[in-house]
């Protein structure tokens, strides 16, 4: 059963991956999944969470051994790289944070 424009759904279970996008063709602005026992990425979401209360996220990979996140450019991508450090210390280095020009 559809999501897009206003369908009803059904409750998600046993889902290993979702992916979020605005329209058909469009590259996915998050995708978040689990991991082979079906645990939830929760650090990652907490760094996610942590950017995207302060910046636009383009876009974000979330899996629960990384976060890769993508704030819009005209967010200060160190300080967004910062909150989702903070906010998911376990994952340390596998938190990155870059912006939607590259950088």
């Amino acid at each position: 059963m559809s999501v897009a424009d206003g369908d009803r759904h059904r409750p998600l279970s046993n889902v290993a991956s979702l992916e979020v996008s605005t329209g058909h063709g469009v590259r996915p602005g998050l995708s978040i999944k689990s991991d082979f026992d079906g645990g939830v990425p929760a650090d990652a979401i907490a760094a996610y969470e942590a950017v995207v209360a302060e910046y636009s996220v383009v876009h974000a990979s979330l899996r629960p051994d990384r976060a890769s996140i993508v704030v819009a450019e005209s967010a200060d991508r160190v300080y967004a790289g910062e909150l989702a450090k903070r906010a998911a210390p376990n994952l340390g280095a596998a938190v990155k944070v870059t912006s939607d020009n590259g950088g």
